[in-house]
């Protein structure tokens, strides 16, 4: 069977396909640009077409499309006009759960794809079998890990356009709820339910019992606070970088020390242990997968240096994601210089007073918007948005390259946010 991806450069569509090439289907697709992904795809002898195809498109058998692809596309509008079945990305991901009697899907506004990697790590330290499919570029398992006796299907579950009610899992993990993809929920009590239901319809959840938006969730719980069944405790921070323990009925079962930078990826590191120790996994192994993850591409990546100064790139695009991130930052640099690269307009313009809070105390400079599927609107633009905190904006990347490299100088560490196409030009 001929299936063809329109969109197929994305992390997660071209996880996907490598999975469907691995269960000898044929596999072609299109992107709108060059990627590490196509480079990957086309490494595994995978056709993709720069634009569009409409041969292409014309003999396959079936059509994978994502949420995020416009509808106008030319392709899409052309396998429904060939009548061509055309199946989402997430009715795909969901029916390739369907085939795994274990399933471990991660969902939440933050962390999904380091906790999905940091879980299939540890799947990987203690040898037991899996398959794992992430959102993001994992140094060590890319982002689709297969193996064909695999007992366990490990997964992010994406929020976006209520993607996540298509997909059940026998193990939920619940991050956090926050007010992202306010486009498609209209309110964060649209998309707490999304979530509420995504949990209710697994077998075991495991859920942050520190995050307000999740009380109603019951199943296996984690967190710093007391009440939590698997609680992190005596935290030390080390240049941003944090040793914790993990205490559980009482007792501290292990002592964690992360590579990664940040008291929030205690919380994801917490989580991706409950499910380990869930799951039967020797603690011991756990400790090592967690202590040995380097991260995933675009979280606080060291990307380069520019005039000496280190440049780092971090995948953040919300308020929140920043605000820990910035601060994360600040346990280490003492001037640091944040570039910013909006994602979407509606995101700007619905919490358009959150990033405001959270980039009026420091060093920054607005780069323009990356619209991905969304129209022009002035009332969310990152010009608006450099206009309100009286920063420089840039919409020309030499421009703003030029303004880095002359600048580089007065800063300790210069770090680029964003889930737009800026890290890309840096590298």
């Amino acid at each position: 069977m001929n299936i063809y991806f329109i969109g197929i450069g994305g992390v997660s569509m071209s996880a996907l396909a490598k999975y469907l090439l691995h269960k000898n289907f044929s596999v072609s697709g299109s992107d709108a640009t060059y990627s590490l992904f196509v480079n990957d795809l086309e490494n595994l002898g995978v056709k993709v077409y720069i634009g569009s195809n409409e041969t292409a498109v014309t003999n396959a058998d079936v059509i994978i499309v994502n949420s995020a692809i416009s509808s106008d596309n030319i392709e899409l509008n052309l396998a429904k006009k060939l009548r061509k079945p055309i199946i989402d990305r997430a009715t795909l991901l969901s029916e390739i759960i369907k085939k795994y009697n274990t399933s471990i899907g991660v969902a939440g506004s933050h962390g999904k794809t380091t906790v999905t990697s940091m879980i299939a790590n540890m799947f990987n330290a203690n040898k037991t079998p899996f398959v794992s499919h992430v959102g993001g570029y994992d140094y060590e398992l890319k982002n689709l890990h297969y193996e064909d006796n695999a007992e366990y299907f490990i997964s992010e579950i994406c929020e976006y356009k209520e993607n996540v009610l298509k997909t059940t899992v026998t193990q939920s993990v619940i991050l956090n709820a926050d007010n992202d993809h306010l486009d498609c929920y209209k309110n964060i009590g649209n998309l707490i339910s999304a979530f509420n239901q995504f949990a209710k319809k697994s077998k075991i959840c495991f859920y942050n019992s520190d995050d307000e938006n999740l009380k109603d969730i019951t199943g296996i719980s984690f967190g710093f606070n007391s009440n939590a069944d698997f609680q992190a405790v005596n935290l030390v921070n080390n240049n941003g970088k944090y040793t914790f323990s993990v205490k559980h009925k009482g007792e501290i079962l292990s002592t964690v020390s992360l590579k990664v930078l940040g008291k929030f990826n205690v919380l994801n590191a917490l989580s991706a242990f409950t499910v380990g120790y869930y799951n039967g996994l020797s603690v011991d192994n756990v400790k090592i997968a967690l202590e040995n993850f380097k991260g995933v591409s675009r979280r606080n990546e060291f990307i380069k240096k520019i005039n000496g100064v280190e440049v780092y790139a971090d995948y953040c695009h919300h308020p929140t994601e920043i605000s820990n991130y910035i601060t994360s930052v600040l346990d280490k640099f003492k001037k640091p210089l944040f570039i910013f690269e909006p994602h979407t307009y509606s995101r700007t313009k619905i919490l358009f007073n959150d990033f405001i809070s959270v980039f009026k105390k420091v060093n920054a400079v607005i780069y323009k918007t990356y619209p991905a599927r969304e129209k022009y609107n002035a009332l969310g633009s990152a010009l608006k948005l450099a206009n309100a905190l009286n920063k420089p904006y840039f919409s020309n990347f030499n421009s703003l390259y030029n303004y880095v490299t002359n600048n580089a100088y007065k800063y300790d560490g210069i770090f680029i946010l964003g889930a737009g196409s800026l890290y890309d030009k840096f590298l």
